[in-house]
């Protein structure tokens, strides 16, 4: 099996961006760490019920997205809820530094778009992730429960099937960079799935990983 790390994820890329370009890193295991707390607060931000909504009263109210809600956790980043399917998706907007419009202004366009970024990302993903799938995470083992174990093999997927099995859980704008989430509908075992667009939108250059 793949470790949580084979699909592409840098440790030394996502450890600098958690601690900042130009500073130590740390150790792997610091780079770990740090990255789960942040993947928690990415996929919850301070839920209210199953909608993925931030409780807590806006602190203003953006032309495009609406109300934009301070996150409790993140200090100076902004949550705001975009409508996608019947559903409502978390959009957390990270300045990360003093310029707060310019990560707004992709942010209303990933809002605006969502839709059509989730294809497209989704796309993307399955590009990178599908004959990974097809050909080293479909097969498990499974207990029998007399101490063996038994290979079971889970369905061929083709990519629309695959685009069409995993959900989108959350979608973030840190500067520069656009960032969706994917539930993984336990095709790789629960780890899940990230597209990333260091560049912004287009997202012309983007590197997927799982993690989870």
């Amino acid at each position: 099996m793949d470790s949580a790390f084979s699909a592409g994820t840098n440790v030394d890329i996502i450890g600098r961006m958690l601690f900042g370009w130009g500073q130590p890193i740390g150790s792997e295991a610091d780079v770990v760490h740090k990255l789960k707390a942040w993947i928690q607060r990415l996929i919850s931000p301070n839920a209210k019920g199953r909608s993925g909504r931030a409780s807590g009263e806006a602190s203003r109210v953006d032309p495009v997205l609406g109300p934009l809600v301070k996150d409790p956790k993140l200090a100076g980043c902004l949550i705001a809820t975009i409508p996608l399917h019947g559903r409502s998706v978390p959009l957390r907007i990270d300045p990360d530094g003093p310029d707060l419009e310019t990560s707004l202004v992709i942010a209303q366009t990933v809002g605006k778009t969502l839709e059509v970024l989730e294809a497209e990302a989704s796309a993307i993903a399955a590009d990178h992730l599908l004959e990974r799938y097809n050909n080293d995470w479909r097969s498990v083992y499974e207990a029998n429960g007399d101490g063996t174990y038994r290979e079971v093999d889970g369905p061929l997927l083709t990519k629309t099937e695959f685009q069409q099995t995993n959900g989108l859980v959350s979608a973030s704008v840190t500067g520069a960079m656009v960032q969706f989430c994917f539930d993984d509908a336990d095709l790789f075992g629960g780890h899940s799935i990230f597209v990333q667009s260091f560049d912004g939108l287009p997202m012309k250059d983007a590197d997927v990983s799982l993690f989870g």
